[in-house]
């Protein structure tokens, strides 16, 4: 089984039963926010460890190893990240609708989880 943390908003956790289909949202914003940071961060923080390695030191294998440092440091803030906003609000998923009391609804666009 699999899981994931929803806010309710306006729905009362008494209309939920295990097993219920229900429709998830995620905000544009935290899609976007998150891709960037999840992404770029890391490749970013490497090339900034390449390029400022490479300046302070002679040789392919320096700008190497700061590459690989940068990487490792922008993993490490993408970890942080993740660590102090699993709480916040603004970035959980909202439950939409429950499938199981309205199962004929249109699900083009909907993330379904069980």
């Amino acid at each position: 089984q699999h899981y994931v943390r929803a806010l309710l908003d306006e729905h009362c956790v008494d209309t939920f039963q295990l097993g219920d289909e229900v429709e998830i949202s995620i905000s544009e914003q935290v899609l976007v926010s998150g891709a960037f940071i999840v992404y770029l961060l890391p490749l970013l923080s490497m090339l900034a460890g390449a390029l400022i390695s490479a300046e302070f030191f002679v040789g392919d294998a320096a700008a190497v190893a700061g590459a690989v440092l940068g990487f490792v440091a922008g993993l490490s803030l993408v970890k942080y990240h993740a660590h102090v906003t699993r709480d916040s609000k603004q970035f959980q998923p909202r439950v939409v609708a429950n499938r199981s009391q309205n199962p004929h609804k249109d699900d083009t666009a909907a993330l379904i989880v069980n």
